[in-house]
């Protein structure tokens, strides 16, 4: 659903609370005012889908979010990404981080749980406080905006990923 000219985020998760994509959902609103191409695919589902949609519905973004519901493969996803973002407020492994770095994607994560295991802060994706929409918009923004940094982070992620964590 979305054209070359959109700038796409991407994130795979529960749609539970602790998984922070009301965080995300503001910063989404928040970023649209600096980067209006931002596009944002939520690949899963769960008990929190409903609540989900109605903020999108009011805080004006649903026509800029896709709710993909539950994907057995989401790798297309990821691969379409030009930013993966993970907003959770706790986290174990973050196995969805490290698939996404597999595909080549630089992440915009909280530091929570073990991602800070998996990104280094500034090389391969920027790592943001929990529960903070302004800083995890503004990551987003920063890369976002700046290309030459995204393509450093994803070659670094990839190289991270499949050396460390093959």
């Amino acid at each position: 659903g979305a054209d070359e000219k959109d700038m796409v985020f991407v994130t795979v998760t529960c749609l539970e609370p602790v998984k922070g994509n009301r965080i995300l959902l503001e910063a989404m609103s928040e970023l649209l005012g600096k980067v209006p191409a931002a596009r944002l695919f939520i690949v899963g589902d769960g008990r929190e889908r409903r609540v989900l949609e109605a903020q999108a519905d009011r805080l004006g973004i649903s026509s800029r979010v896709v709710f993909t519901g539950f994907q057995k493969s989401f790798v297309d996803y990821l691969i379409a990404a030009d930013i993966f973002v993970l907003p959770s407020l706790n986290e174990g492994m973050g196995w969805s981080v490290l698939e996404a770095m597999v595909c080549e994607k630089p992440v915009v994560a909280c530091r929570v749980g073990g991602i800070p295991d998996l990104v280094e802060d500034g090389i391969q994706g920027l790592l943001v406080p929990p529960g903070s929409a302004g800083e995890l918009a503004r990551a987003l923004e920063h890369l976002a905006l700046e290309p030459e940094l995204r393509r450093r982070m994803a070659k670094s992620a990839w190289s991270r990923a499949s050396q460390k964590f093959n």
